[in-house]
């Protein structure tokens, strides 16, 4: 059975999750503070994390830098209901956080992403994203998978690695650059038409 550690200290939240986890057959721990969470994952190491954003003493994003440090494996998930996108851009650059989620959640989906993530983890799959981007073939470039982008640059490959992390939010981001830049490359829809 996997274990998962809820962090919300909205109470009917906190409830809402746990009660609908609890039919996927989870261990669920869960906490309305982050203090008191972060002394629980001192004693024990969880399979997954889920927390909330904004909260008492501590941000979401704060809370999963501690938890990287002790338990990279550990898979964390964000959620929030607000748009805090500096703070979460930053910790997914960082890889504090594995996947992003916006209030209200869809139940079908939270427990889409909550088994995908668990799978990453039985996989011992502890960054996603370094798989999405091949191995460079030969030392001479690396193909991105971005729409057929071939590289050798250090900057664009940090780029690209920034893009594949903020890609699997729910969030919507702004890409801009002169023309010719390559935005379509790795947004090739535009869902405004223009």
């Amino acid at each position: 059975m996997h274990s998962i550690l809820i962090i919300d200290d909205d109470d009917y939240v906190l409830k809402s999750l746990a009660r609908l986890l609890r039919s996927e057959d989870l261990g669920i721990s869960c906490y309305h503070d982050p203090q008191e969470a972060l002394i629980q994952c001192s004693v024990r190491e969880f399979d997954l994390i889920l927390s909330d954003q904004r909260m008492p003493g501590m941000l979401g994003t704060e809370f999963f830098a501690r938890i990287s440090e002790s338990f990279p494996s550990t898979r964390r998930v964000l959620i929030s209901g607000y748009t805090d996108f500096d703070d979460v851009t930053e910790a997914f650059n960082k890889g504090f956080i594995h996947k992003f989620l916006v209030k209200p959640w869809n139940n079908q989906q939270l427990k889409t992403v909550i088994a995908e993530q668990l799978n990453l983890k039985e996989l011992g799959d502890s960054d996603p994203v370094a798989q999405q981007i091949p191995a460079p073939v030969e030392q001479k470039a690396v193909a991105s998978g971005f729409h057929g982008i071939v590289t050798e640059d250090t900057a664009l490959k940090d780029q690209l690695s920034i893009i594949s992390r903020t890609a699997t939010t729910d969030s919507p981001f702004y890409i801009n650059g002169e023309t010719g830049t390559g935005k379509e490359m790795v947004a090739p829809s535009d869902p405004y038409g223009e």
